[in-house]
């Protein structure tokens, strides 16, 4: 609930400047509210913590505010999300949500982050249940934005790559950093000589 409520709706940037994966997590999100009368989104802001929709908005928008404003979590993100298997997570969200996580605690090349991504897991294992036994309304917002996503859009845009190529802390991709670094050298001065 720390959203609108705690900072000034200015605080906020517009969802048309986010980049290009933000954009489409965005998007997602308010095809949801779209669905369920929530067009309108000033007079959902105006009852604050009243309604459902209010809830779905205000996640919306940190989780969109996270992605855009903290690198480190968006490119991870973008990493695996882009592995998502659609037909699977029909089938057995749970077991397709831990297969991600699994990609991404291997990837990882730091201690503290690859044991923070560990109890990420468990955290959201014990999540996943509970909405599905508590609040199957929350599970099936879960699912219908994740089966909205366009996978297409959420992957890496070239800067995105470059960034993440000189990083150390996590192999995108699956590919080791010291090989990437490599990789982006030769490819820097072939294509980008000036």
């Amino acid at each position: 609930m720390f959203g609108k409520t705690i900072l000034n709706s200015d605080f906020y940037p517009n969802p048309k400047r986010y980049c290009k994966c933000v954009r489409e997590v965005h998007r997602a999100f308010t095809k949801y509210l779209d669905k369920r009368g929530g067009h309108h989104e000033a007079e959902i802001s105006a009852q604050i913590g009243k309604t459902f929709l209010w809830r779905i908005l205000e996640v919306r928008d940190i989780i969109c505010l996270i992605l855009e404003w903290d690198n480190a979590y968006r490119y991870r993100f973008q990493d695996v999300i882009t592995l998502l298997d659609k037909a699977a997570f029909i089938k057995n969200p749970r077991k397709e949500i831990n297969r991600l996580l699994d990609i991404l605690i291997s990837r990882e090349n730091r201690t503290g982050m690859k044991e923070q991504w560990i109890r990420i897991r468990k955290m959201s294992n014990l999540g996943m249940i509970f909405i599905r036994i508590f609040g199957k309304k929350y599970w099936e917002v879960v699912e219908e934005i994740i089966l909205e996503l366009n996978i297409n859009e959420l992957g890496f845009e070239i800067d995105d790559e470059y960034w993440c190529d000189v990083r150390d802390d996590y192999n995108f991709r699956g590919i080791d950093h010291k090989v990437n670094k490599e990789d982006i050298k030769v490819e820097m001065i072939t294509n980008h000589p000036h």
